[in-house]
């Protein structure tokens, strides 16, 4: 809970996979009734998202890479509260990301990580989204090349600063 609001981020499809496009899932809701935050209504919304690609999925992991996704959230055809940016995650790991600026002109500067790194407890469980993961390649053999199969993917591939 973010002051007034009920704030839940993710990655809006899950789980997520490397090299595959996906987006930052951002769902508003108002934390007195419940109700959606609708731009389409009264609602006003001015926020950026901050990708963060993290060393361990860890609340407080040091930060390898982190980039403002380009362009705003934009609310997500057939839903009155779920909010959308695209982006294509590059590498497997521990993802998380920073939402700031205002909901209905209250501040928020919140932090969300994947996996071990949420800080979202409800009736004593975690509430997470998941890290991202390397997909099944299918069809191909891999090689002893690096773990790079026969069509040049390459399996396991975490963000190494020498690439």
């Amino acid at each position: 809970m973010v002051g007034a609001y009920k704030v839940t981020v993710g990655f809006r499809n899950e789980p997520a996979f490397e090299d595959v496009v996906n987006a930052v899932d951002v769902i508003l809701r108002n934390a007195a009734d419940d109700s959606p935050v609708d731009t389409d209504k009264e609602d006003k919304i001015d926020l950026d998202v901050y990708v963060l690609y993290l060393k361990e999925d860890k609340f407080d992991a040091q930060v390898i890479r982190k980039a403002k996704l380009k362009g705003e959230l934009r609310k997500a055809f057939g839903t009155d509260n779920r909010y959308n940016t695209w982006f294509k995650p590059t590498h497997d790991g521990a993802y998380g990301f920073r939402v700031k600026g205002t909901i209905n002109g209250q501040q928020i500067n919140e932090k969300f990580v994947c996996g071990g790194g949420t800080k979202d407890f409800r009736d004593g469980r975690p509430r997470s989204f998941r890290c991202v993961v390397d997909p099944q390649t299918f069809p191909g053999n891999r090689n002893s090349n690096n773990n790079i199969d026969n069509a040049g993917y390459r399996d396991n591939d975490r963000f190494n600063r020498n690439y």
